[in-house]
């Protein structure tokens, strides 16, 4: 009987702890959230949003998670340890990091500052841990790609919403995060096609960068498991998602997203097509789409008219030149999420408040807040994770949150949300777990 009742406990832990990930994954894009306004989250008197400490209704679910799933833990092994050399070496290199962050958070320009953002990257590392040791099953994965097409499909519908209505929709989608704009706004982002300037729409998430970010890493996971799902119902559901997705992704004239989305997609038709004379017919006919979206279509205005002088290109070089000063004079790094008080004493007097921003440019960011020994471990981070992927023995099916996770790399060389935007730490924290997952096994075990 006691067998009995601790194995109904563990099954209903687990219950609990695949609801709670699917609630996460389902409000991942929203930005539900209570705002807190402490000194140091002011620069220069004003109000910077990325240094306000926000509880977010994922960090809650989160949090819920983490003790579930130690509580679950502790239940099933009696206790929690590190056995075997391999993990044992990996435990005293994180307490070596964390330790050297903790050193440098202390020192930093606003410790308690450092302090929140340093318990935000121990929430990601526990989001990919997860990710990584509890989605080994098929069935698991699809669950998870599921809960991600639903929360795509809501966010490509609003963004869809609001280019049409030009402004937001305002009612309930307030309390998921919408805020309330319209295309004159001030400090909203627009594309200039033809000379009129069209609201860029942002869903749920801060900048429509981001919700082109999001939606782009989520169809390269449905469109590499579109084939391998056997259930009609979620092919249908991916179909949608990837339809309907890659219209809002369009309209959100996110010029890296989607360059990067069109060379997935032609690249796995061309993949999937055996027949070499249907191959060259495709390549063609590509040839031809491309040159309609082009020279025929609002989309291609935006890419055209693209210059080296026009203010987004001319900000991202002076936040990258200021990033490098920084760097030189604190080669230790300012501290996490210091990097702002940082650059307002050498902008103070030279810059607009408008500039006091993120560089553009995620490995920069982290050289400047973590220092250069925090830069070196980021990089063997991803080497490592790479590693993984290329020698899994489950290797092909890591191909896809692999190719997924260097195509967020390559968008974080041109902007920082990965690391300072909720929505963009936990999908990135997800997609690193993914590739160290051991998808395709068939046991039932977690």
């Amino acid at each position: 009987m006691r067998v009995k009742s601790a194995s109904s406990s563990f099954d209903l832990n687990n219950r609990i702890e695949t609801i709670l990930l699917s609630l996460l994954l389902l409000f991942l894009p929203t930005q539900l959230g209570k705002h807190f306004w402490p000194d140091f989250s002011l620069v220069l008197g004003l109000r910077i949003d990325y240094l306000s400490p926000t509880l977010y209704l994922t960090d809650i679910l989160t949090v819920l998670l983490f003790m579930v799933y130690f509580v679950n833990r502790i239940r099933k092994h009696n206790t929690i340890h590190f056995s075997g050399v391999k993990h044992s070496l990996l435990f005293l290199l994180s307490s070596f990091v964390l330790s050297y962050l903790v050193l440098i958070n202390a020192y930093s320009q606003n410790p308690l500052n450092a302090f929140i953002h340093l318990l935000k990257l121990l929430e990601c590392i526990f989001l990919s841990y997860y990710i990584a040791t509890s989605l080994s099953r098929k069935k698991a994965f699809e669950q998870l790609l599921v809960c991600l097409s639903l929360g795509a499909l809501f966010s490509a519908c609003l963004a869809i919403s609001q280019f049409l209505y030009q402004g937001s929709l305002g009612g309930l989608f307030y309390y998921v995060g919408e805020r309330a704009f319209n295309a004159q706004t001030p400090g909203i982002a627009n594309a200039s096609i033809n000379g009129e300037l069209l609201l860029r729409p942002y869903g749920t998430f801060p900048h429509p960068n981001v919700l082109a970010g999001y939606l782009l890493g989520v169809f390269v996971l449905l469109l590499s498991a579109f084939s391998q799902v056997t259930s009609r119902q979620k092919k249908m559901l991916f179909g949608i998602t990837l339809l309907v997705g890659s219209s809002a992704l369009l309209l959100t004239f996110s010029r890296i997203a989607i360059a990067l989305w069109l060379v997935v997609l032609f690249s796995s038709i061309l993949i999937a097509c055996k027949n070499l004379f249907l191959r060259s017919s495709l390549f063609i006919g590509a040839l031809l789409l491309g040159a309609v979206l082009v020279f025929f279509t609002p989309l291609g205005g935006r890419f055209m008219e693209t210059r080296f002088t026009e203010e987004s290109v001319i900000q991202r070089e002076q936040l990258m030149n200021a990033s490098l000063q920084i760097i030189r004079s604190h080669p230790l790094g300012v501290g996490l999420g210091n990097f702002l008080p940082a650059l307002s004493k050498l902008s103070a007097d030279s810059y607009s408040s408008s500039f006091l921003q993120p560089v553009h440019n995620i490995f920069l960011l982290i050289a400047g807040e973590a220092g250069l020994f925090g830069f070196v471990c980021f990089i063997a981070m991803l080497f490592a994770t790479y590693r993984n992927v290329f020698y899994n023995r489950n290797s092909r099916r890591l191909v896809a949150p692999g190719i997924t996770l260097f195509l967020l790399l390559l968008i974080g060389l041109f902007d920082h949300y990965l690391l300072t935007v909720q929505q963009g730490q936990l999908f990135f924290a997800i997609i690193i777990g993914l590739c160290w997952t051991s998808l395709g096994k068939n046991n039932s075990s977690r």
